[in-house]
């Protein structure tokens, strides 16, 4: 941890396995809304925290850690905690590659926000993730991300749950929105369920 005089930045890298914050729904048959799955990580303590209105924070996802089982499937969840609001700020969730060898997949990210009850103040669902843009132009699917707004209308906001959809795990991504519009990717990636994310929350300009 290092201190400047202009900002405070805090780089936490939390490894998730089967015992960490993705926890089993074992013994139970009925799909879990993001809400009650925010509410139980939280009551078990798994929640990671973030610093805002700056900070960095990293969840690696284990390919073979638990599952939830959720609306549109099972599916892992992780869920971030977040500070008493003070000023805006913007949180970007970041979905990276898994890279290595041939075979190429990425965990495409959704994203819930609840306040202290576990109300819902915000969502990101997939049409508002973005393939992260490059300097070469290349719309290749290596890193999925999405940004979100904390700002005095959303200041009771203090929990974030980023899950995907366990229905379309392992098959091909191919459309994707880009600061440019819609899409072809040009690259043969799969939905995974596993791989690592990246938090990263910096001062509003607006």
């Amino acid at each position: 941890m290092t201190h400047t005089s202009c900002s405070l930045l805090i780089l936490v890298t939390w490894w998730l396995t089967a015992g960490g914050a993705v926890l089993s729904q074992a013994g139970s048959s009925d799909p879990k809304q993001p809400a009650e799955i925010a509410r139980l990580l939280t009551e078990r303590g798994k929640a990671i925290p973030i610093l805002a209105p700056k900070g960095e924070v990293k969840a690696k996802i284990e390919k073979n850690g638990e599952t939830f089982d959720l609306p549109n499937g099972k599916a892992p969840a992780v869920l971030f905690k977040l500070p008493a609001y003070k000023t805006p700020y913007s949180i970007t969730v970041k979905g990276t590659c898994n890279c290595v060898g041939f075979s190429k997949s990425v965990f495409f990210p959704i994203v819930a926000v609840f306040d202290e009850t576990f109300v819902e103040t915000l969502r990101v669902d997939e049409d508002q993730v973005k393939v992260h843009d490059n300097p070469w132009g290349l719309k290749r699917v290596y890193n999925l991300e999405a940004t979100l707004d904390v700002d005095e209308a959303r200041s009771s906001s203090r929990y974030l749950l980023v899950y995907t959809r366990g229905d379309l795990l392992n098959t091909q991504i191919d459309r994707m929105s880009t600061s440019s519009g819609v899409v072809t990717v040009s690259s043969k990636v799969n939905r995974s369920a596993f791989g690592t994310l990246e938090l990263e929350a910096k001062p509003s300009n607006k």
